[in-house]
């Protein structure tokens, strides 16, 4: 079996809001090092790596060598994460005979408890190319609030439903424009940290890349990698050492994104 345990709920409420804007049913592989997942959307357009590593953990049990892969529906679980309150302390528990994921809540000062359990599927892990994606050269790589990415989405939704990002050796720029007029939002590089700026642009679903900030709740910046004809790349840190990447591939017109 394996125990999981985080203090902080709302850690847990968060990464699985943000997972179940992207997909509704997915694998967890438990191992030793921690719990990780991949998934891709249904339209392959938004890709995920979870990695949750052990150290982050208030408690993190698994017997040694055991590797657990929990085949799981996303709503499901999110419903039940949801009945936790922001102070209760939420703990996954996993045996192997009884194929069922089991979530209890309590808090330190309180006698009240609660346990759900949710029933296993049959999903195998998703292997997806996360190393070649990581390879990708890309021009510009910036760490960036998450602040200004929102203030420049809700600027482009007044004209349409995707964004244009383009970055040049000092500034990154998010534009759009519709049947109304256009708009211009540009950040110089005083407003994030360049680790890599170079000329390059891509154009982004709004609705997609909302379900990707969904995360941003737990962490004020993210770094954005951006190339040409590349899906951009978005890193989250989380806790002290794991994180949460996301691919989001560019649309190639105004109807279609492709990676």
């Amino acid at each position: 079996m394996f125990k999981a345990q985080l203090v902080d709920s709302t850690v847990w409420k968060k990464i699985f809001e943000s997972i179940n804007a992207i997909v509704t049913e997915t694998a967890i592989s438990v191992s030793e090092q921690g719990l990780t997942l991949m998934a891709m959307d249904t339209v392959h357009v938004t890709m995920i790596s979870l990695t949750l590593v052990k150290e982050d953990f208030e408690v993190f049990e698994i017997p040694a060598k055991e590797e657990y892969v929990l085949g799981i529906n996303t709503t499901d679980l999110l419903k039940m994460l949801k009945r936790a309150d922001n102070t209760d302390i939420i703990t996954l528990e996993f045996v192997p005979e009884e194929r069922k994921l089991v979530l209890k809540m309590s808090r330190l000062d309180s006698k009240k408890s609660k346990k759900f359990s949710l029933s296993l599927i049959d999903l195998d892990a998703t292997r997806l190319p996360l190393a070649q994606l990581m390879e990708i050269p890309l021009n510009s790589v910036i760490d960036i609030k998450t602040k200004f990415i929102h203030e420049a989405m809700n600027d482009a939704e007044i004209y349409t439903d995707a964004i244009r990002i383009i970055t040049s050796e000092d500034s990154i720029t998010f534009k759009s424009e519709g049947s109304i007029g256009e708009m211009e939002y540009v950040l110089e590089k005083e407003e994030f940290t360049a680790k890599e700026m170079a000329a390059a642009e891509g154009t982004f679903t709004i609705s997609k890349l909302k379900s990707i900030l969904k995360i941003s709740t737990l962490v004020e910046a993210a770094e954005i990698g951006l190339g040409s004809d590349a899906p951009m790349r978005i890193i989250f840190p989380l806790l002290e050492h794991s994180k949460i990447i996301y691919f989001l591939a560019p649309r190639v017109d105004q109807t279609t994104e492709e990676y």
